[in-house]
């Protein structure tokens, strides 16, 4: 117990270090800017498909990235609140908003895996090494190009359960 209650007052320590620092407003940002962007653009109509899908890949990306630390291939020198190991802001803002979007707008499969295969591509090799520029992100065994193969298939994985689950047609 006393072990637990140090690591943590050494977690919330570095926080109150870290807070409101631009690395913490980015994260704030990053946290707040894509839910106000996808409710402007979000197809009304097909809101609950389209936020079960944005779910799906939610807790897929929060549970891989709960993973990928705890087996030390990365870690986080910033966090927006102290009590979260992987980066929340993007596990459930930014990743499922743009999930969400690509989802909703390439509704063919040709289409989707070209879109996706962008995003992947975009997210992989232009935001993490920003993330890594910015110094939130510290990747120990893993590389950029890890991450490409895997955002494509939580994107696929996810529209085929979905359409399992739903039939085809029906969002």
């Amino acid at each position: 117990m006393k072990l637990q209650d140090k690591y943590f007052g050494q977690i919330y320590e570095t926080w109150l270090i870290n807070l409101f620092t631009i690395q913490w407003w980015a994260l704030l940002l990053v946290f707040i800017i894509p839910w106000v962007i996808w409710w402007k653009l979000v197809d009304k109509n097909k809101i609950t498909a389209i936020l079960c899908y944005g779910l799906i890949v939610s807790i897929l990306s929060s549970g891989l990235d709960e993973a990928g630390h705890a087996l030390h291939l990365w870690a986080y020198k910033y966090r927006l609140v102290p009590l979260c190991v992987e980066l929340k802001p993007t596990n459930v803002s930014l990743i499922p908003v743009i999930y969400m979007l690509v989802y909703q707008y390439f509704t063919r499969w040709k289409e989707f895996i070209i879109a996706t295969t962008i995003m992947a591509a975009c997210l992989a090799f232009i935001g993490e090494p920003f993330l890594d520029w910015l110094d939130i992100y510290k990747r120990f065994k893993w590389e950029y190009i890890y991450s490409f193969p895997i955002y494509i298939a939580i994107a696929v994985s996810v529209k085929l359960l979905l359409g399992l689950i739903t039939g085809p047609n029906k969002r």
